[in-house]
């Protein structure tokens, strides 16, 4: 059955964005591509990341650099100094009427440029605010100054708590304030991880080696990541080297770290006798993952990402990745191109079905005040490894209901992945115990009569299943859209393959270090980490949890207001 296009989710929403940098920026893009009417309100002359670029490059008069541009395509902008009444005052017109106000720096830089946030409340009760500040607005580094550079943190996390607090206070009529320490996203998206493993093993984190990694080929360089003990002995098999892969002396990683050299020399011997396009299709044949090594000239040129139409054109003459995150029935935007400085007068668009949807918003489920913003969501979670799990914590922490399935017979492959030696391995991984937090556990066996009637149980009270498996996997247990739809119609289903549903490359199996591989993360990394000698966290996997979390929550809310007979599935 056809069902006619959907509205973008956040087409009613209205968003004050007062933030600078990048941080900020990034959050209310996430916002503005899914439809939000964002209005950037820059001090004079304008926001300093016009004019900044990584080349060092003098724009043209009146020209903005390409990162403001894909920062803040879509959006519109005016101006206001903080020390002109009159514009200060329509300033806080607008925002009696938003939804969201994103500002940049703490309490103090909010009531110098518009009003403290006990007025902004007052004046409008569903007003959230979502503050983006180095170090947090409390403490006694509140006030201690930070650049991008000392914190590391350019990250898309802060986007997710500020729709959390909007989803909260469009159920209950009550405005929130998000304090988000740009320094605490940064410790959750990734040192964390090594605190929680030398709380687990004691002392230092292991530093070691990925074995194989990113190899030569006879044309160029290729990524393997055989994480699970089966995919390393399948790379052994592919290799003609088999008993290495049924060697318990080298199981583990952090084991064939320390004989790098011989595992180069038996590796490279293969490796370097063979083309990429010959090693990738006997990789995908064994379910090995793995990728090409991409750089920013290959990848617009490259066959899946063409065909999946990756990069598109930013009106402002150049090539930018596009939504990374689709709705089913939602076709994506076009890119529109970044305002001009002062471009737009201090005021709101007025979009369609607003008003409706604000009195069908009004009427939700009751949340109250003080409930999280993600209370009453229920989520059915068959992720393993990293991104999936990052995503579904994600929600956990906001307050949904996640109850995550395994089986005996192959749990979640992340459980064993530096753990702690000794029984009960599986209960000793750091970074399971990291991203599993908040939610409950089931083991269930998906190829049986018993287990599917326990997980149709599960996905008939459900609003949300979420899953990263290779693409062809849930049609392979015979779980594809059509079942999980006839069980329960008013589903949302997250699909997180490495690759995506569709291309060239649907098929193969990738861990965060491919994609790293394969999106040029590692073309200016190879030889710098070798010389180094140590592993690197694998940050893809936090990143593409920013799409799938925002994604599941806001189509779990769409299909609650609107009532609409629609597919509410996200991929």
């Amino acid at each position: 059955m056809s069902h006619p296009p959907a509205p973008r989710p956040f087409s009613a929403l209205r968003v004050l964005d007062l933030s600078t940098e990048i941080a900020g920026p990034y959050a209310t893009k996430l916002l503005c591509d899914q439809g939000a009417d964002v209005l950037r309100v820059e001090e004079p002359p304008g926001d300093p990341l016009r004019r900044r670029t990584a080349a060092q490059i003098e724009l043209p008069e009146g020209a903005d650099s390409a990162l403001f541009q894909f920062l803040n395509a879509g959006k519109r902008a005016a101006l206001c100094s903080a020390d002109d009444p009159t514009a200060r005052a329509r300033l806080r017109e607008l925002a009696r009427e938003a939804d969201v106000l994103v500002a940049s720096g703490g309490p103090a830089a909010l009531a110098r440029r518009l009003a403290s946030l006990a007025e902004l409340r007052a004046a409008n009760p569903r007003l959230s605010v979502v503050s983006i500040s180095p170090w947090g607005t409390t403490g006694p580094y509140a006030d201690r100054p930070a650049t991008e550079w000392t914190l590391q943190a350019a990250t898309g996390f802060i986007a997710r708590r500020g729709i959390a607090a909007w989803t909260a206070a469009r159920a209950t009529g009550a405005g929130r304030h998000v304090d988000v320490s740009i320094f605490e996203a940064m410790i959750a998206c990734g040192p964390v991880f090594a605190d929680l493993n030398g709380q687990f093993i004691g002392g230092l984190l292991p530093m070691y080696f990925d074995v194989p990694s990113i190899e030569p080929a006879a044309d160029g360089w290729v990524g393997f990541a055989p994480v699970t003990s089966q995919q390393w002995e399948d790379f052994c098999l592919m290799i003609g080297r088999p008993e290495l892969g049924r060697d318990e002396r080298f199981r583990w990683a952090q084991a064939r770290s320390a004989h790098l050299a011989f595992f180069h020399e038996v590796i490279h011997a293969w490796t370097r006798a063979r083309k990429i396009s010959e090693i990738l299709e006997q990789t995908e044949l064994l379910r090995i993952p793995s990728a090409p090594i991409g750089n920013g000239a290959a990848l617009p040129r490259t066959d899946h990402f063409i065909e999946r139409g990756v990069f598109v054109e930013n009106p402002g003459g150049f090539l930018q990745p596009r939504v990374p995150f689709a709705l089913a029935e939602v076709p994506r935007a076009a890119v529109e191109r970044a305002p001009r400085i002062g471009e737009h007068a201090l005021e709101w668009q007025a979009p369609e079905g607003r008003a409706q949807r604000g009195e069908a918003e009004r009427r939700s489920n009751g949340m109250g005040a003080d409930d999280a913003p993600l209370a009453g969501l229920r989520v059915v979670d068959l992720t393993a490894f990293w991104a999936g799990p990052f995503a579904s914590n994600t929600l956990a922490m906001l307050g949904a209901e996640v109850i995550k399935v395994e089986s005996i017979q192959r749990p979640d492959g992340i459980r064993f992945v530096n753990a702690k030696p000794g029984p009960p391995v599986w209960e000793a991984s750091s970074i399971f115990q990291g991203v599993n937090t908040e939610k409950r556990d089931v083991t269930l066996r998906l190829d049986c009569d018993e287990g599917r009637r326990a997980l149709r149980a599960l996905v008939e009270r459900a609003d949300v299943l979420i899953e990263n498996f290779s693409a062809r996997v849930l049609e392979q247990f015979e779980l594809g859209w059509e079942t999980l739809s006839a069980w329960n119609p008013q589903l949302v289903l997250v699909r997180m393959p490495a690759w995506g549903l569709d291309g060239p490359w649907r098929d193969r199996t990738g861990f965060a270090m491919n994609i790293e591989q394969a999106c040029g993360c590692r073309s200016t990394r190879t030889c710098a980490t070798r010389l180094a000698g140590c592993t690197r966290w694998w940050r893809c996997s936090r990143r593409s949890s920013t799409g799938a979390a925002p994604g599941a929550a806001s189509r779990w809310r769409c299909r609650s207001w609107s009532q609409a007979s629609i597919s509410p599935r996200s991929r």
